[in-house]
């Protein structure tokens, strides 16, 4: 097990979340941030063994300071990777990341995320 919790922003994504969360726990707690999904995302994020959790209203980006302050108390971790249900990261990211969780040597890491969405 790692120092990092893993935050996953989720809007009506029952599909995904299962895998996801079989991708991820074992190398720390997955916590699912859900903006009022209408589906079954709660369900099946906690039969996964996810944590989930309704954030508060606001606008649909998540990058914001107040977003912050509400998720730190969600944490029980110094660490938290912070993303979306629609990433997937390989294993050998995930080992890494536990890895450098693990040491005092590092505050901050950035992950460069390609998609395919915009066609590039």
């Amino acid at each position: 097990m790692s120092n990092i919790n893993f935050l996953m922003f989720v809007f009506n994504e029952e599909k995904r979340i299962a895998v996801l969360t079989r991708n991820l726990k074992k190398y720390g707690q997955v916590l699912f941030m859900d903006d009022d999904s209408t589906d079954n995302s709660k369900e099946v994020a906690e039969s996964s063994g996810a944590k989930f959790i309704r954030r508060p209203k606001g606008p649909t980006y998540v990058e914001t300071q107040e977003m912050l302050e509400f998720v730190e108390p969600q944490v029980t971790t110094p660490w938290i990777f912070w993303g979306y249900v629609d990433n997937f990261l390989p294993k050998t990211l995930l080992q890494k990341i536990t890895e450098i969780s693990l040491q005092d040597k590092i505050k901050y890491v950035y992950v460069p995320i390609f998609t395919y969405l915009w066609g590039d």
